[in-house]
């Protein structure tokens, strides 16, 4: 009895190992495939860790299925020992590639690590489809993401090759150090003649009253402190002289140095301002009148250290050409290189070849995308490194002047004042609601700084569906999910609505990452205020440039607005 109990309990073991175990191959081209999703996902990908789980689904023959395609009631394939084959996936001769027509259907499964973004899963996913020439639809790619660390990959050879290189060179310089000390004493000791007395002292600088304490207190760190000291009273002397040779120049500034000054001003306002603080009022006025951004306004609000750099800059600056007979001329070219985009509307209203010959003078990025939209068939001419035709008349110069300083006129000082009071406000707009930017800035009068310095956000969700469509497509899916965040969804639909479909789940995928991790109203906002210069700059500027200082259409413009 127990010898019966004990065949069927082999008999049902030998049953479920034939079920369960995985038919050999079915799993050579599961492993065929997990070895080309993993090359393809770490070439994409270097260095990143990355789990692949591939289940294939084999695609069998029934048995009335080979019988219809023989015609005869023998199996397609025969074995010389005996055991009959039912189908491709039993033939030992078969390849990986024969099978690959012959699967039913691929279910991969891939972990990556959280920080993959949701647009390189999307493109992998994409590219896979087509790599492994399997298709959407019958078969499927997932994707998992764990909270993994990222983690720099350390060539151990390589440091040890390092470490190598330095033991030798720190040998070899003490060899060296050795005889050439051993040459140099014994050259000393063959010199004949008496020996020289031993310089005398240098007399130390007696310090007042308030250097001494500090003195005493940096013991032997005393004669790099007041060097270091000296140094920076005397490029503060020497900035000082610069200027004021700058200052006596009458020419001073042209085009030239505004373009400077202006590139400082947008990159690094605390550098320029440290080399304002240190001219004379009427020096800093006569540059403020000509900058063209509200970043001048900081630049007298917030200072660097000084340094040798902003001597340097400063003695640039004495080095350029410049002539007294064009003062004029160099004052018409700043005020049309301050209007912007608004220099096309002076330029189409002027003769070609007026127009020519003032753009030869300003910089290329300026006088060629001027010139090829306001004269389409002549522009060309300004690629010629000889065309430079000679200033104006100062008759001729003046009502152009006059006619630029009417649409963008001088900065006036009394603006720091403005800016000084309202700087508590530009801060207040940082932390605040929606609903309050739109309350300040209806209250705010429209001469106001903050309009100027900080266009506002609001007036975005009460553009046109023309205008808002250029607008969705100018800004990153990520950063609307950012500006967007604890915007109801009504108002988020204007923009939304504009989204394609890939756009929506990164902007939506987004906001959920704000609300789970949480984000600071700061950053909210600033990235509000990008969105907003972009919306002024791509929008509001170009339909003022286009309908004129008077709001009005201008002559020519049949063609509706044009956005660049």
């Amino acid at each position: 009895m127990a010898f019966r109990r004990n065949i069927l309990l082999f008999a049902l073991t030998l049953l479920w190992q034939g079920q369960t175990t995985k038919h050999p191959k079915v799993a050579e081209v599961e492993a065929h495939l997990s070895q080309k999703t993993i090359d393809f996902v770490k070439n994409r990908f270097p260095g990143v860790p990355v789990l692949v789980n591939l289940t294939v689904t084999p695609l069998r023959r029934s048995q009335s299925e080979l019988n219809s395609v023989l015609g005869q009631n023998e199996l397609p394939y025969y074995s010389m020992t005996g055991v009959q084959i039912k189908d491709e996936w039993d033939d030992p001769n078969k390849g990986v590639h024969d099978l690959l027509p012959r699967i039913q259907r691929v279910a991969i499964r891939i972990t990556m690590p959280q920080y993959v973004s949701d647009e390189e899963l999307f493109e992998l996913r994409e590219s896979l489809f087509s790599n492994l020439n399997i298709i959407p639809g019958r078969d499927t790619i997932e994707f998992n993401r764990k909270n993994w660390q990222k983690r720099s990959i350390i060539s151990w050879e390589l440091v040890a090759l390092i470490l190598s290189s330095l033991l030798i060179l720190s040998i070899g310089g003490m060899i060296v150090a050795r005889i050439i000390g051993g040459k140099i004493e014994s050259g000393l000791s063959k010199s004949s003649g008496k020996q020289e007395a031993p310089p005398p002292p240098v007399p130390q600088p007696q310090l007042n009253n308030q250097q001494a304490p500090a003195a005493n207190k940096s013991g032997s760190g005393q004669m790099s402190s007041g060097m270091q000291f000296n140094d920076t009273m005397k490029i503060a002397e020497k900035l000082e002289e610069t200027l004021r040779r700058i200052e006596k120049d009458d020419a001073f500034p042209t085009l030239d140095d505004m373009i400077d000054f202006e590139d400082l001003a947008q990159k690094d306002p605390k550098f320029l301002g440290t080399i304002i603080q240190e001219m004379s009022k009427d020096l800093q006025e006569k540059i403020f009148q000509r900058g063209t951004s509200p970043k001048w306004l900081e630049t007298f609000f917030e200072q660097a250290p000084l340094d040798i750099e902003h001597y340097n800059f400063a003695l640039k600056l004495t080095y350029r050409k410049r002539s007294p007979e064009h003062i004029l001329w160099d004052e018409l070219l700043i005020a049309l290189w301050r209007l912007g985009d608004g220099l096309k509307e002076i330029v189409k209203g002027m003769e070609q070849r007026d127009a020519l010959g003032i753009l030869a003078w300003m910089p290329t990025t300026v006088s060629v995308p001027t010139a090829r939209e306001s004269f389409p068939g002549g522009w060309g001419i300004l690629l010629k490194h000889d065309f430079k035709p000679p200033p104006m008349k100062p008759e001729q110069i003046q009502p152009i002047l006059d006619r630029c300083l009417e649409l963008k006129p001088y900065f006036d000082l009394g603006m720091l004042d403005q800016y000084q009071h309202e700087r508590g406000l530009l801060k207040f707009l940082r932390v605040c609601t929606l609903d309050e930017e739109r309350d300040i800035y209806k209250a705010s009068k429209p001469d106001a700084s903050i309009h100027v310095l900080r266009p506002p956000f609001y007036p975005i969700f009460d553009a046109e569906d023309e205008d808002l469509e250029k607008l969705a497509n100018a800004v990153s899916a990520q950063n609307w999910g950012v500006a967007l965040f604890n915007i109801n969804r009504s108002l988020r639909s204007g923009i939304t609505k504009h989204l394609s479909k890939a756009k929506n789940y990164i902007l939506i995928e987004t906001l959920k990452t704000c609300d789970h991790d949480g984000i600071a109203i700061e950053e909210v906002w600033q990235m509000r205020e990008r969105v907003a210069v972009t919306f002024k700059q791509l929008i509001i500027d170009n339909k003022v440039i286009e309908t004129g200082s008077d709001g009005k259409p201008q002559e020519g413009d049949v063609d509706g607005p044009k956005v660049a």
